[in-house]
């Protein structure tokens, strides 16, 4: 069996970002929810939106952010349970 491939929801995201804030504001358009994410999120969802990635692609991406394949694994299930990304049929 393959690794899953995650791709991104909502190619068409809209970013905010707020003066003196870490985090990222990501509104979609196609649910029209919002979400509140961490500076690794949006190159991460970007990335998600040009071509689906597998876990071990995911971890070399957030790697830039210090993140551990560990972060990546959580990272990659709260983007799924906020709907912000999902796996490849």
């Amino acid at each position: 069996m393959t690794a899953p491939r995650w791709r991104s929801v909502d190619p068409s995201l809209r970013w905010y970002e707020r003066a003196g804030e870490p985090e990222v504001i990501a509104f979609s358009p196609l649910s029209g929810s919002v979400h509140l994410v961490t500076p690794a999120v949006r190159p991460l969802l970007e990335a998600l939106s040009a071509a689906p990635r597998n876990l071990d692609e995911i971890v070399v991406l957030l790697a830039a952010f210090n993140l551990s394949a560990a972060d990546a694994q959580t990272t990659v299930e709260s983007l799924d349970l906020a709907d912000l990304i999902e796996p490849v049929p």
